[in-house]
């Protein structure tokens, strides 16, 4: 049976993330599962939190993969925004950051957005387990 036919369908994922070379490796991760109607890039807080504000909680992503460490506004002060609304249900929330500082990863277990802390680089197999939860 082919892998694409194996993994559940998320219908969207918003990536924000400033590194072109991590933005790049992801979109052909992605492109290849072809399990996504829908991915949407930012290169920082500031284009994913001006997004998210124009949407009604039915109309968040499926899954949102959030960077730490970025220009403008970073992963933290995103969070912190986001804290002040209601997390639909549907709406999965990864860090995707190449921190391995023990306090970040305590930090993010603070923000009831937070599904997970992942450590980068993302191989196939993580963002498949990722995906299936957002499906």
């Amino acid at each position: 049976m082919s892998l694409r036919t194996e993994l559940p369908k998320a219908r969207r994922l918003w990536v924000t993330d400033d590194d072109p070379i991590f933005t790049f490796g992801i979109r052909h991760h992605l492109e290849g599962l072809n399990c996504l109607e829908e991915l949407v890039f930012f290169n920082d807080g500031e284009g994913l939190n001006a997004a998210l504000d124009q949407l009604s909680e039915e109309s968040f992503p499926d899954c949102i993969f959030l960077d730490l460490n970025m220009p403008c506004m970073n992963g933290w002060e995103v969070l912190e925004a986001l804290e002040q609304k209601k997390k639909p249900a549907h709406c999965k929330l990864y860090i995707v950051s190449s921190s391995i500082n023990p306090m970040d990863h305590a930090k993010a277990k603070q923000y009831r957005w937070v599904d997970a802390f992942v450590t980068k680089p993302l191989g196939n197999k993580e963002l498949k387990r990722l995906l299936a939860f957002c499906a």
